[in-house]
């Protein structure tokens, strides 16, 4: 009697193995998110960044790196839903519970690279770094189509974030900057006043004079001192337009803008929680810097939505302070309530 294997008409071959497939990264990955995914692939890459470096970057490093790494799949599937929802989808709480669900499970699955930073992982979290803060500033935005609400709490909750992966640059720094990622790592900044306008160097001036008039108790001063270092090499390295009395921030210097996020100190923080007045001057400059990138989608809204803010929380006795931010931003000086 023939044996499976020797029939001629048998469609079962015994010497054949079992085929067992495990889960890849990928096995929470849907239908849905695979339109995410391709309207990262088409648009959302585009729209990060203007500097061809950089949009690389998001074009083709970091999906590479996303395929090994479900994390990093997760952070850019959570930019994307944010990006639809920023051209006018109609189900607007679908992407954005969507964007909120992919960004738990990103930082969930991060969360073991995290606990083990090594030479290896660390240019997959330096960039998981990035997608997250854009994450964060994008996502109040998406929230409130006209007015984000609180956001002087929000922008002090995104420096603590920020905060946290500045410690994966500063572990591995020279792992980071020789790497696939480094231009978006730089220390090149000026540091000196000399090159700076007359008309910026003397808002400056009478910044630091305000700190050191208001903040009569010592943390105080230290905290708003080492903030407004941060914020004045910001602005030394900004272009300034004497004729138009304007800020642009060069795409290329970027980074040193964010940098004050990533490095205010801890008590400055407390600060902006607290509503100091002085530490709300100061980020209220701050905001001319984010204002300069309104027209990038995550970040439209932030300069104003704090400036508004701020104003309200200050009331007019330091409608004075506020008058250059104010104009920088094309708001009329004085005093403007909180909505």
């Amino acid at each position: 009697m023939p044996t499976p294997q020797s029939s001629p008409g048998s469609v079962v071959d015994q010497s054949v193995p079992e085929l067992h497939v495990s889960p890849g990264p990928a096995q929470d990955i849907t239908l849905e998110d695979l339109g995410l995914m391709h309207l990262y692939s088409i648009s959302t890459w585009h729209s990060l960044d203007d500097v061809p470096e950089v949009r690389e970057i998001w074009q083709e490093l970091v999906p590479q790196e996303a395929v090994s790494q479900p994390y990093l799949m997760h952070g850019l599937l959570a930019m994307a839903a944010l990006h639809k929802i920023s051209l006018g989808v109609v189900d607007s709480a679908h992407y954005l519970a969507l964007a909120m669900k992919h960004h738990s499970l990103a930082l969930a699955k991060s969360k073991l690279e995290l606990e083990n930073i090594s030479e290896h992982n660390c240019h997959a979290l330096f960039a998981f770094s990035a997608i997250t803060a854009i994450y964060t500033l994008a996502l109040p935005v998406s929230q409130n189509a006209v007015m984000m609400e609180d956001p002087v709490k929000k922008i002090a909750s995104t420096a603590i974030m920020m905060r946290g992966s500045s410690t994966i640059v500063q572990s591995h720094l020279d792992d980071i900057r020789n790497g696939k990622y480094g231009i978006l790592v730089r220390s090149d900044f000026h540091s000196d006043n000399l090159s700076m306008p007359r008309q910026m160097a003397a808002v400056l001036s009478d910044l630091k004079t305000q700190v050191r008039l208001h903040d009569k108790d010592q943390s105080n001063l230290t905290g708003c001192s080492l903030a407004f270092e941060r914020l004045r090499i910001c602005f030394v390295n900004m272009h300034f337009d004497p004729e138009a009395h304007t800020i642009s921030v060069d795409s290329r210097d970027r980074a040193v803008m964010w940098s004050f996020l990533a490095t205010v100190d801890t008590e400055f923080i407390s600060l902006l929680f607290a509503n100091e007045p002085m530490a709300l001057i100061l980020l209220a400059h701050y905001a001319v810097l984010l204002h300069s990138l309104n027209g990038m989608w995550w970040c439209r809204g932030w300069g104003i939505s704090l400036i508004r803010s701020i104003s309200g929380l200050l009331g007019k006795d330091w409608e004075p302070t506020l008058r250059w931010p104010m104009k920088q931003i094309g708001l009329e000086a004085g005093y403007v309530p909180a909505v």
